[in-house]
């Protein structure tokens, strides 16, 4: 899992395993903490625009009230619409 700051406080108290970005002054000292962080930030950059591009279906965005089969065929169609709009970028 990736996370931000926040994700060390859950890994602290709940003993998960989570890759989070290097403090800045430590990444700005060290060149390949440097180039993590970026390319640590360009991936996160990738999720967050496939959450938005998902969220923009109003059938993901609430609470989906079906039964689960038709939710598993819901969420993979809208995975698919989704993968074929940020392929087309």
């Amino acid at each position: 899992i990736a996370g931000d700051a926040i994700y060390e406080f859950i890994n602290s108290k709940y003993n998960h395993k989570t890759i989070v970005p290097f403090p800045r002054a430590e990444a700005e000292a060290d060149p390949e903490k440097k180039k993590f962080n970026n390319e640590f930030s360009a991936i996160r950059i990738v999720v967050e625009n496939v959450f938005a591009q998902i969220k923009k279906f109003s059938i993901c965005a609430g609470i989906f009230r079906s039964e689960m089969e038709l939710h598993s065929k819901v969420w993979k169609a809208v995975a698919i619409i989704v993968q074929m709009k940020m392929n087309e970028r």
